[in-house]
């Protein structure tokens, strides 16, 4: 006999003599909730954990963005809105039809541009800037400088 057949033969009297215990549905269900348990905990913690990191990156954002406008308590009346600029270190720019420099031509000469403005915000400077609270949000023109032009058969 080889020394496999020896092992069979004891293996399959031994299994023969044992008994197997029956199944205890208890202790599998009893099982199953305590994993379902752990598994439901992990995820809160890590939900709980993923809310914290984005409250905390947007309240560290928070001073970032412009601060909000503070009502009209705050913004200049009567004669001192007329006089002062509403950007510091920018003369006011008074209503009306005011030509701007766009660039030069292809033999130098000036090219210039009409634009108008309305009301008593507007800030010269480069180009002109109206912001009805300084520190608030702003509004512009800007004039792009063209490269080249096509030509009329481009």
């Amino acid at each position: 006999m080889t020394l496999d057949d020896e092992l069979r033969s004891a293996f399959a009297q031994e299994a023969a003599t044992r008994i197997a215990p029956p199944p205890d549905p208890d202790g599998l269900i009893r099982g199953g909730r305590v994993r379902r348990r752990r598994r439901n905990l992990e995820r809160a913690g890590a939900g709980a954990v993923a809310a914290v990191l984005i409250g905390a990156g947007g309240y560290g954002l928070l001073p970032l963005r412009a601060p909000h406008d503070p009502g009209p308590a705050s913004r200049p009346s009567g004669s001192e809105a007329s006089t002062s600029s509403p950007l510091p270190g920018r003369s006011k720019l008074a209503a009306g039809t005011h030509r701007t420099f766009v660039g030069t031509g292809a033999a130098g000469e000036r090219i210039e541009a009409d634009f108008t403005v309305g009301g008593g915000d507007w800030s010269e400077g480069d180009f002109p800037l109206v912001s009805e609270d300084p520190g608030s949000t702003f509004a512009g023109i800007g004039v792009y400088q063209p490269q080249a032009l096509a030509a009329g058969s481009a």
